[in-house]
């Protein structure tokens, strides 16, 4: 495991664990003990609110490294094995690299010809 994956699981084993302690210490208070001890109520709302911080942060970190990922493969999928570009043919989806895209169109451009002449 790397560096980052790790830091993500703590991120979100932190964030679920902050948030459900202090969910716990709201509800331990107000329905259990049946009191309204506004010091453990604080800690419980900071403790939830800490979690969630810590969960919502761990989304959009995990989101812009599927990005990241997700952009390195389109860039190593779309080339050739001599490292050229490859373009995707409008035609038939399949990959080519540019100078046969480039070729190919001129070849229809000259060889293009009315042959309906019935009009």
């Amino acid at each position: 495991m790397t560096a980052e994956t790790l830091q993500e699981i703590t991120d979100i084993v932190i964030g679920l664990f902050l948030a459900g302690a202090g969910i716990f210490m709201i509800v331990l208070n107000y329905f259990i003990a049946k009191r309204t001890d506004d010091e453990t109520v604080v800690t419980g709302l900071f403790l939830a609110g800490a979690g969630i911080f810590m969960i919502v942060l761990n989304y959009f970190i995990a989101k812009r490294t599927d990005d990241e990922i997700a952009a390195y493969v389109e860039r190593q999928l779309t080339r050739s094995k001599s490292g050229k570009r490859l373009i995707r043919d409008v035609e038939t989806g399949g990959l080519t690299t540019k100078n046969y895209a480039a070729s190919r169109v001129a070849d229809t451009a000259t060889n293009s010809t009315i042959t309906d002449m019935d009009v």
